[in-house]
């Protein structure tokens, strides 16, 4: 009996887990850097800006070659960014950091779609829930 379990947990310790990808959104202030909570001279503690940053969590499949991130930001403003990250392991997180600035020029961040891939193929996605795919309209 003791063979069977120790089997079943080598089983499931060996099984690989799906795919996966997920992402959450966060605001940042001068009130999160490191200098205002030690109270030391730096220049971006009088800046009232406020960022936003998309923490992403994946997994990729052992094979891990190939694989990147397709990062697709829409803003406000009605513009759109799309930004590819390689990916060098089979897990991890991702930080993309929406500086004060670009909030500025671009609005705030209004949806996104983060995909993973690797070639052509997409292995996992998620997505913000207000995104919707465009409707490209040509005139004839």
């Amino acid at each position: 009996m003791r063979s069977f379990f120790f089997l079943l947990g080598c089983l499931f310790l060996t099984s690989c887990s799906a795919p996966h990808v997920t992402a959450r959104t966060f605001y940042t202030s001068r009130k999160d850097l490191a200098s205002y909570i030690l109270d030391t001279p730096d220049p971006e503690k009088t800046t009232i800006g406020l960022g936003q940053v998309i923490w992403v969590r994946w997994a990729a499949p052992r094979a891990a070659n190939g694989v990147v991130i397709d990062a697709t930001l829409r803003f406000t403003g009605g513009s759109e960014k799309n930004t590819v990250y390689p990916v060098d392991s089979i897990g991890g997180w991702l930080m993309i950091e929406i500086p004060a600035e670009e909030r500025k020029e671009r609005g705030d961040l209004l949806s996104y779609k983060i995909l993973l891939r690797r070639n052509d193929e997409t292995i996992a996605k998620t997505q913000h829930k207000l995104w919707v795919e465009k409707i490209e309209i040509k005139d004839e």
